[in-house]
Protein backbone atom coordinates (compact mmCIF):
# COMPACT_ATOMS: atom_id res chain seq x y z
CA UNK A 1 0.00 0.00 0.00
CA UNK A 2 2.82 2.39 0.92
CA UNK A 3 4.70 1.60 -2.30
CA UNK A 4 1.57 2.44 -4.32
CA UNK A 5 1.26 5.79 -2.53
CA UNK A 6 4.95 6.54 -3.10
CA UNK A 7 4.52 5.69 -6.77
CA UNK A 8 1.57 8.09 -7.06
CA UNK A 9 3.54 10.87 -5.37
CA UNK A 10 6.50 10.30 -7.67
CA UNK A 11 4.17 10.48 -10.67
CA UNK A 12 2.71 13.76 -9.36
CA UNK A 13 6.19 15.24 -8.84
CA UNK A 14 7.25 14.17 -12.33
CA UNK A 15 4.15 15.76 -13.87
CA UNK A 16 4.73 18.97 -11.90
CA UNK A 17 8.40 19.31 -12.83
CA UNK A 18 7.68 18.54 -16.49
CA UNK A 19 4.88 21.14 -16.59
CA UNK A 20 2.16 18.57 -17.28
CA UNK A 21 0.31 18.62 -13.96
CA UNK A 22 -3.32 19.77 -13.89
CA UNK A 23 -4.43 22.46 -11.38
CA UNK A 24 -6.02 19.73 -9.26
CA UNK A 25 -2.82 17.67 -9.31
CA UNK A 26 -0.77 20.75 -8.36
CA UNK A 27 -3.03 21.37 -5.35
CA UNK A 28 -2.74 17.69 -4.36
CA UNK A 29 1.06 17.87 -4.54
CA UNK A 30 1.15 21.13 -2.59
CA UNK A 31 -0.99 19.64 0.17
CA UNK A 32 1.38 16.67 0.40
CA UNK A 33 4.49 18.89 0.48
CA UNK A 34 3.00 21.08 3.22
CA UNK A 35 1.86 18.15 5.34
CA UNK A 36 5.30 17.23 6.65
CA UNK A 37 8.88 18.55 6.64
CA UNK A 38 10.07 15.12 5.48
CA UNK A 39 7.83 15.48 2.43
CA UNK A 40 9.50 18.79 1.58
CA UNK A 41 12.94 17.16 1.81
CA UNK A 42 11.71 14.35 -0.44
CA UNK A 43 10.44 16.82 -3.02
CA UNK A 44 13.72 18.75 -3.02
CA UNK A 45 15.69 15.51 -3.45
CA UNK A 46 13.41 14.40 -6.29
CA UNK A 47 13.77 17.77 -7.99
CA UNK A 48 17.57 17.59 -7.75
CA UNK A 49 17.55 14.08 -9.19
CA UNK A 50 15.22 15.24 -11.95
CA UNK A 51 17.57 18.07 -12.90
CA UNK A 52 20.61 15.77 -12.89
CA UNK A 53 18.75 13.24 -15.02
CA UNK A 54 17.98 16.00 -17.50
CA UNK A 55 21.68 16.93 -17.65
CA UNK A 56 22.62 13.38 -18.67
CA UNK A 57 20.25 13.11 -21.62
CA UNK A 58 21.04 10.93 -24.63
CA UNK A 59 24.01 12.60 -26.29
CA UNK A 60 22.51 12.04 -29.72
CA UNK A 61 19.65 14.38 -28.84
CA UNK A 62 21.85 17.22 -27.58
CA UNK A 63 22.15 20.07 -30.07
CA UNK A 64 25.19 21.73 -28.52
CA UNK A 65 25.19 24.73 -30.89
CA UNK A 66 21.56 25.52 -30.05
CA UNK A 67 22.16 25.01 -26.33
CA UNK A 68 25.26 27.21 -26.46
CA UNK A 69 23.41 29.92 -28.38
CA UNK A 70 20.61 29.97 -25.81
CA UNK A 71 23.01 30.08 -22.86
CA UNK A 72 25.20 32.71 -24.52
CA UNK A 73 22.20 34.97 -25.06
CA UNK A 74 21.39 34.77 -21.34
CA UNK A 75 24.97 35.48 -20.31
CA UNK A 76 26.02 37.98 -22.99
CA UNK A 77 22.88 39.47 -24.61
CA UNK A 78 24.94 41.95 -26.71
CA UNK A 79 27.73 39.59 -27.69
CA UNK A 80 28.16 37.72 -30.94
CA UNK A 81 27.56 33.98 -30.65
CA UNK A 82 30.35 31.88 -32.12
CA UNK A 83 29.15 28.36 -33.08
CA UNK A 84 31.15 25.53 -31.58
CA UNK A 85 33.42 23.80 -34.06
CA UNK A 86 32.54 20.22 -34.96
CA UNK A 87 34.79 17.39 -33.85
CA UNK A 88 35.31 13.87 -35.11
CA UNK A 89 35.08 12.52 -31.60
CA UNK A 90 31.50 13.75 -31.34
CA UNK A 91 30.44 11.85 -28.25
CA UNK A 92 33.30 13.08 -26.08
CA UNK A 93 32.91 16.71 -27.08
CA UNK A 94 29.13 16.61 -26.72
CA UNK A 95 29.41 15.40 -23.15
CA UNK A 96 32.10 17.98 -22.35
CA UNK A 97 30.07 20.80 -23.89
CA UNK A 98 26.92 19.69 -22.08
CA UNK A 99 28.86 19.69 -18.80
CA UNK A 100 30.16 23.23 -19.48
CA UNK A 101 26.66 24.47 -20.30
CA UNK A 102 25.31 22.84 -17.13
CA UNK A 103 27.96 24.68 -15.06
CA UNK A 104 27.10 27.98 -16.75
CA UNK A 105 23.38 27.50 -16.15
CA UNK A 106 24.09 26.64 -12.52
CA UNK A 107 26.15 29.84 -12.25
CA UNK A 108 23.26 31.89 -13.63
CA UNK A 109 20.88 30.24 -11.16
CA UNK A 110 23.20 30.98 -8.24
CA UNK A 111 23.54 34.63 -9.29
CA UNK A 112 19.78 35.02 -9.57
CA UNK A 113 19.12 33.32 -6.25
CA UNK A 114 21.81 34.83 -4.04
CA UNK A 115 20.09 36.54 -1.14
CA UNK A 116 21.01 40.18 -1.73
CA UNK A 117 17.52 41.51 -1.25
CA UNK A 118 16.60 43.98 1.47
CA UNK A 119 13.30 43.64 3.38
CA UNK A 120 10.28 45.19 1.65
CA UNK A 121 7.94 47.20 3.88
CA UNK A 122 4.60 48.73 2.89
CA UNK A 123 2.16 50.59 5.15
CA UNK A 124 -1.21 52.28 4.73
CA UNK A 125 -3.07 54.93 6.71
CA UNK A 126 -6.54 56.03 5.57
CA UNK A 127 -6.32 54.50 2.07
CA UNK A 128 -5.93 50.90 0.96
CA UNK A 129 -3.02 49.89 -1.31
CA UNK A 130 -2.12 47.17 -3.82
CA UNK A 131 1.52 46.04 -4.03
CA UNK A 132 3.60 43.26 -5.58
CA UNK A 133 6.35 41.64 -3.53
CA UNK A 134 9.77 40.54 -4.75
CA UNK A 135 8.66 36.92 -5.24
CA UNK A 136 5.64 37.92 -7.34
CA UNK A 137 3.10 37.66 -4.50
CA UNK A 138 0.36 40.29 -4.79
CA UNK A 139 -1.01 41.96 -1.66
CA UNK A 140 -4.01 44.24 -1.18
CA UNK A 141 -3.61 46.11 2.11
CA UNK A 142 -6.60 47.52 3.93
CA UNK A 143 -6.43 50.79 5.85
CA UNK A 144 -3.94 51.02 8.74
CA UNK A 145 -2.06 47.89 7.67
CA UNK A 146 1.66 47.17 7.57
CA UNK A 147 3.52 44.29 5.94
CA UNK A 148 7.23 43.43 5.77
CA UNK A 149 8.50 40.85 3.28
CA UNK A 150 11.78 39.42 4.54
CA UNK A 151 14.63 38.10 2.35
CA UNK A 152 14.64 34.35 1.80
CA UNK A 153 16.39 32.33 4.51
CA UNK A 154 19.24 29.88 3.86
CA UNK A 155 16.72 27.27 2.67
CA UNK A 156 14.98 29.67 0.31
CA UNK A 157 11.81 29.89 2.43
CA UNK A 158 9.76 33.09 2.41
CA UNK A 159 8.37 35.06 5.35
CA UNK A 160 5.89 37.96 5.58
CA UNK A 161 5.15 39.90 8.77
CA UNK A 162 1.65 41.39 8.93
CA UNK A 163 -0.19 43.87 11.13
CA UNK A 164 -3.74 44.72 10.08
CA UNK A 165 -5.83 43.28 7.23
CA UNK A 166 -4.54 42.08 3.86
CA UNK A 167 -5.66 39.87 0.99
CA UNK A 168 -2.76 37.91 -0.46
CA UNK A 169 -2.36 36.10 -3.80
CA UNK A 170 0.78 34.10 -3.15
CA UNK A 171 3.19 33.32 -6.00
CA UNK A 172 3.33 29.54 -6.37
CA UNK A 173 6.55 27.85 -5.25
CA UNK A 174 6.09 24.26 -4.08
CA UNK A 175 9.66 23.99 -2.82
CA UNK A 176 9.64 27.23 -0.82
CA UNK A 177 6.49 27.95 1.22
CA UNK A 178 5.51 31.44 2.37
CA UNK A 179 4.93 31.92 6.10
CA UNK A 180 2.71 34.82 7.14
CA UNK A 181 3.39 35.83 10.75
CA UNK A 182 1.13 37.96 12.96
CA UNK A 183 1.17 38.65 16.69
CA UNK A 184 -1.05 35.63 17.38
CA UNK A 185 -1.06 33.21 14.43
CA UNK A 186 1.10 31.87 11.61
CA UNK A 187 -0.16 30.94 8.16
CA UNK A 188 1.90 28.63 5.92
CA UNK A 189 1.11 28.56 2.19
CA UNK A 190 2.56 27.53 -1.17
CA UNK A 191 0.44 29.23 -3.82
CA UNK A 192 -3.04 30.42 -2.89
CA UNK A 193 -5.31 33.41 -2.25
CA UNK A 194 -6.55 34.25 1.24
CA UNK A 195 -7.41 37.03 3.69
CA UNK A 196 -5.70 37.60 7.03
CA UNK A 197 -7.35 39.85 9.62
CA UNK A 198 -4.85 40.52 12.40
CA UNK A 199 -5.85 43.91 13.75
CA UNK A 200 -4.26 44.64 17.12
CA UNK A 201 -7.43 46.09 18.67
CA UNK A 202 -9.42 42.84 18.30
CA UNK A 203 -9.60 39.83 20.57
CA UNK A 204 -9.38 37.45 17.64
CA UNK A 205 -7.47 36.82 14.42
CA UNK A 206 -9.06 35.39 11.28
CA UNK A 207 -7.98 33.65 8.06
CA UNK A 208 -10.37 33.13 5.12
CA UNK A 209 -9.29 31.14 2.06
CA UNK A 210 -10.48 32.12 -1.43
CA UNK A 211 -8.55 29.42 -3.29
CA UNK A 212 -5.85 26.84 -2.66
CA UNK A 213 -4.68 25.35 0.63
CA UNK A 214 -3.22 26.91 3.80
CA UNK A 215 -2.17 25.79 7.26
CA UNK A 216 -2.98 28.01 10.25
CA UNK A 217 -1.27 27.58 13.62
CA UNK A 218 -0.69 29.31 16.93
CA UNK A 219 1.97 28.49 19.56
CA UNK A 220 0.86 25.64 21.82
CA UNK A 221 -2.16 24.67 19.70
CA UNK A 222 -2.77 22.10 16.97
CA UNK A 223 -2.73 23.58 13.47
CA UNK A 224 -5.73 23.48 11.11
CA UNK A 225 -5.77 22.94 7.35
CA UNK A 226 -8.02 25.20 5.26
CA UNK A 227 -9.28 24.88 1.69
CA UNK A 228 -11.30 27.29 -0.44
CA UNK A 229 -14.35 28.83 1.28
CA UNK A 230 -13.15 27.82 4.74
CA UNK A 231 -11.94 29.99 7.59
CA UNK A 232 -10.10 29.74 10.90
CA UNK A 233 -10.68 32.03 13.86
CA UNK A 234 -8.23 32.30 16.76
CA UNK A 235 -9.75 33.58 20.02
CA UNK A 236 -6.99 35.34 21.98
CA UNK A 237 -8.91 35.26 25.26
CA UNK A 238 -9.80 31.55 25.18
CA UNK A 239 -6.69 30.55 23.23
CA UNK A 240 -8.78 28.51 20.80
CA UNK A 241 -8.32 27.98 17.08
CA UNK A 242 -11.57 27.00 15.35
CA UNK A 243 -12.15 25.97 11.72
CA UNK A 244 -15.51 26.48 9.98
CA UNK A 245 -17.11 27.17 6.58
CA UNK A 246 -16.92 30.82 5.51
CA UNK A 247 -20.33 32.50 5.27
CA UNK A 248 -19.04 36.08 5.08
CA UNK A 249 -19.63 37.24 1.50
CA UNK A 250 -18.13 40.65 2.32
CA UNK A 251 -14.68 39.53 3.44
CA UNK A 252 -13.15 41.17 0.36
CA UNK A 253 -15.29 44.29 0.51
CA UNK A 254 -12.32 46.66 1.02
CA UNK A 255 -10.71 45.28 -2.16
CA UNK A 256 -13.92 45.25 -4.22
CA UNK A 257 -15.50 48.49 -2.95
CA UNK A 258 -18.89 46.90 -2.35
CA UNK A 259 -20.92 45.79 0.64
CA UNK A 260 -23.91 43.46 0.29
CA UNK A 261 -26.24 42.59 3.17
CA UNK A 262 -29.17 40.21 2.79
CA UNK A 263 -31.17 39.84 5.97
CA UNK A 264 -27.86 40.06 7.80
CA UNK A 265 -27.92 40.35 11.62
CA UNK A 266 -26.59 43.65 12.95
CA UNK A 267 -23.99 41.75 14.97
CA UNK A 268 -22.46 40.48 11.73
CA UNK A 269 -22.82 43.84 9.99
CA UNK A 270 -20.74 45.70 12.56
CA UNK A 271 -17.99 43.06 12.19
CA UNK A 272 -17.92 43.60 8.42
CA UNK A 273 -18.02 47.40 8.65
CA UNK A 274 -15.38 47.42 11.37
CA UNK A 275 -12.98 45.51 9.11
CA UNK A 276 -13.91 47.44 5.95
CA UNK A 277 -13.35 50.88 7.50
CA UNK A 278 -11.03 49.84 10.35
CA UNK A 279 -13.31 51.54 12.89
CA UNK A 280 -14.90 50.38 16.13
CA UNK A 281 -18.68 49.98 16.07
CA UNK A 282 -20.53 48.94 19.23
CA UNK A 283 -24.05 47.93 20.31
CA UNK A 284 -25.61 49.39 23.45
CA UNK A 285 -27.41 46.12 24.21
CA UNK A 286 -27.14 42.49 23.11
CA UNK A 287 -30.66 42.37 21.66
CA UNK A 288 -29.56 44.61 18.78
CA UNK A 289 -27.31 41.79 17.47
CA UNK A 290 -30.31 39.99 15.98
CA UNK A 291 -31.79 42.98 14.12
CA UNK A 292 -31.64 42.12 10.40
CA UNK A 293 -30.89 44.51 7.55
CA UNK A 294 -30.90 44.20 3.75
CA UNK A 295 -29.06 46.65 1.50
CA UNK A 296 -26.13 47.27 -0.85
CA UNK A 297 -23.47 49.97 -0.60
CA UNK A 298 -20.63 50.99 -2.93
CA UNK A 299 -18.96 54.37 -2.41
CA UNK A 300 -20.81 55.57 0.69
CA UNK A 301 -18.93 56.73 3.77
CA UNK A 302 -19.17 54.89 7.08
CA UNK A 303 -21.33 57.63 8.58
CA UNK A 304 -23.75 57.43 5.63
CA UNK A 305 -24.00 53.64 5.87
CA UNK A 306 -24.61 53.68 9.61
CA UNK A 307 -27.30 56.34 9.21
CA UNK A 308 -29.12 54.30 6.54
CA UNK A 309 -29.02 51.18 8.71
CA UNK A 310 -30.21 53.06 11.80
CA UNK A 311 -33.13 54.67 9.94
CA UNK A 312 -34.09 51.33 8.38
CA UNK A 313 -34.15 49.56 11.76
CA UNK A 314 -35.65 52.54 13.57
CA UNK A 315 -32.76 52.73 16.03
CA UNK A 316 -30.18 55.38 16.89
CA UNK A 317 -26.50 55.76 16.06
CA UNK A 318 -24.02 58.29 17.41
CA UNK A 319 -20.28 58.88 17.24
CA UNK A 320 -18.36 58.59 20.46
CA UNK A 321 -14.70 59.45 21.01
CA UNK A 322 -13.20 56.34 19.40
CA UNK A 323 -16.23 54.44 18.13
CA UNK A 324 -19.79 54.52 16.78
CA UNK A 325 -22.62 53.29 19.00
CA UNK A 326 -26.00 51.82 18.00
CA UNK A 327 -28.75 52.13 20.62
CA UNK A 328 -32.49 51.59 20.96
CA UNK A 329 -34.74 48.69 20.03
CA UNK A 330 -35.28 47.55 16.46
CA UNK A 331 -38.67 46.80 14.95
Amino acid sequence: MESEENSQIEELMAKYLSGNASPQEIEELEAWVMADSENRHTFKAFKKAWMLTGATMDERKVDVNQLWKKTSKELFPQAKVVPLASRRNTGRWLLLAAAVVAVLILGIWLINNVNTQAPQTFATAEQDMQVELADGTKAHLNKNTRITFLPKDENGNRKLQLEGVAFLKVARDVEHPLEVVTNSIQVRVLGTAFLVDARDDRQKAEVIVASGHVRVSSPGLDSVELLANEKAVFDLGQQKLVKSPNTDQNYLSFAQDSLIFDKTPLGGIIEVLGRHFDKKIKLENESLKNCKFTGTFTDESLREILTVIANSLNINVKKEENAYLFSGTCN
